[in-house]
């Protein structure tokens, strides 16, 4: 009986971590409010309209990741508003939240409640589900893509299933195509110790591939270049890594210098100019060693950053910060408590999953630069790590109450 309340009440909290969210959203109203949201809008457009991935009317593109248009276009086709796709991120939070608390409850049930009182917990999974931004989606591809490789563990259909997300993923947050070799370590590391064998890893491995290598092919026809996912790895490496860039900048570096220096035809051929950003950044590093080390650590202890400079004035900053560093920072003590007590709890496959996968994120993260949107999906697996936590102390707590 005692089972069945909490699985009720476990259900009663998902659902309102939708309710919160579709709120927001439908409080936030249909404009768009960033730069980025009007990009990812403007592709599906084309998309929905003209069937092309394009900037502009006839003119293709390849520098936006396409995973989220392509959602954003299956929802607009349905319901041509903004507002239709803040409900379908306000679906996916929810989704996100039974996801969650089903991989706490497969480690230590007491725990399943916490998951969807955690999202809440963390305001920017709601404020980021009223944007037109692919994190939402995000976070619960990578979120759903676990959660087939740890509830069922060995089965060929589910690992195959977490393939094809995990490809997905790729292509709405190219970065993962990064924290892919990762996982997949993990993985082999894993199957090996059980099977002495890496069968699911590769299938695993093939199915994320498939999914993105049309995509690849696309690019390749249309562009006569090799571009995995999106043309702007280049000029993020060069924001991540330049003399005028600073740990927790962002994309507030003036590269004006840097375009000067590319000829004037290759500017409007979107990987061209990206290879001679890589190439710049590339060369910084190589003549400043020694900064370039040091920027590297510092981007990476600014994962954990609980601001970011923003390009936007008036964004941000005061109340906002204060709520931030409140909320995020129990979170990441907490997770690192845990550790501390991993001999009286021992870690299971899961928890060792989730902890390799979000703090070697920081690693990955800081070749580029770090940004508490870009960490929002991996943030989902911090709130299932604590969930866990806070599991474990409850069973401990309701055992010695027994005795």
């Amino acid at each position: 009986m005692k089972r069945i309340r909490q699985e009720l009440l476990v259900r009663l909290l998902c659902l309102l971590v939708f309710c919160v969210s579709l709120a927001y959203g439908l409080w936030s109203g249909p404009d768009l409010r960033w730069q980025d949201e009007t990009e990812y809008h403007q592709l599906a457009e084309g998309l929905r309209q003209h069937g092309a991935y394009e900037k502009a009317p006839e003119f293709l593109t390849s520098f936006r990741p396409p995973g989220y248009p392509f959602a954003l276009t299956v929802i607009y086709q349905a319901w041509h508003s903004t507002i239709a796709a803040k409900i379908a991120n306000a679906v996916a939070l929810g989704a996100t939240a039974v996801l969650a608390a089903m991989i706490v409850s497969s480690v230590v049930a007491q725990g399943a409640l916490f998951a969807p009182l955690l999202l809440l917990f963390y305001p920017v999974f709601v404020y980021t589900s009223g944007t037109l931004y692919p994190q939402t989606l995000g976070t619960f591809l990578l979120v759903a893509a676990l959660a087939c490789l740890v509830l069922r563990p060995g089965s060929s259909l589910l690992t195959a299933l977490s393939g094809i997300l995990f490809g997905y993923l790729i292509l709405t947050i190219p970065s993962f195509l990064m924290t892919l070799p990762v996982l997949g370590l993990v993985l082999l590391v894993h199957e090996h110790r059980l099977r002495g064998g890496f069968r699911l890893t590769a299938l695993f491995g093939v199915c994320a591939v498939l999914v993105v290598l049309p995509w690849t092919i696309r690019n390749a026809i249309q562009f006569h270049e090799l571009i995995p996912v999106s043309s702007n790895s280049g000029i993020n490496f060069l924001l991540g890594n330049s003399p005028l860039t600073g740990p927790n900048s962002g994309v507030n570096v003036d590269l004006s210098r840097y375009y000067g220096l590319i000829p004037p035809e290759e500017i409007g051929r979107e990987k061209s100019a990206d290879n001679y950003f890589f190439r710049f950044a590339l060369q910084w590093i190589i003549s400043e060693p020694s900064a370039a080390a040091r920027l590297y650590l510092l981007k990476t202890l600014n994962y954990f950053n609980f601001r970011n400079e923003l390009a936007t004035s008036g964004r941000g900053g005061g109340a906002v910060d204060v709520l931030l560093f409140f909320t995020y920072y129990p979170l990441l003590a907490l997770a690192l408590a845990r550790v501390a007590f991993r001999k009286k709890y021992p870690f299971t496959f899961t928890e060792t999953l989730l902890y390799v996968l979000y703090f070697s994120n920081a690693l990955v993260t800081a070749v580029f630069f770090a940004r508490i949107r870009f960490r929002l999906p991996f943030d989902g697996l911090l709130v299932i790590m604590v969930s866990i936590y806070l599991g474990h102390l409850v069973a401990d707590w309701k055992s010695r109450r027994k005795a």
